[in-house]
């Protein structure tokens, strides 16, 4: 599998980067790209199958709202944070099964 990232009107396509024969990749990449905000508000992160013959074909994809993480009160960041919140009534309480710290190993 390879990335192709892209915010705004740029494109980042990692596709001579490709992961052969791993059903579980760890790309371990980072891609800088200018934004304004709110223009370039959306990033959006696509995961796609590499084949030699034939079109390549799409995973999975997200949309990150860079605007409002930028914008909260968390500010939050992109990844895993060390710390989460365990509060039950909380509207953002940690809902995985697995902690933060677990997911990463």
């Amino acid at each position: 599998p390879y990335l192709e990232v892209k915010c705004g009107k740029t494109t980042v396509n990692n596709k001579d980067n490709y992961i052969t024969k791993d059903l579980n990749p760890i790309f371990g990449k980072m891609f800088q790209i200018k934004a304004k905000l709110p223009r370039d508000g959306k990033l959006s992160v696509k995961v796609f199958d590499h084949d030699l013959i034939g079109a390549n074909d799409l995973i999975g994809s997200t949309d990150i709202d860079i605007e409002d993480r930028f914008l909260s009160w968390r500010r939050a960041s992109c990844g895993l944070s060390q710390q989460y919140i365990k509060a039950r009534r909380s509207k953002d309480k940690w809902r995985d099964a697995l902690k933060p710290v677990d997911i990463l190993k």
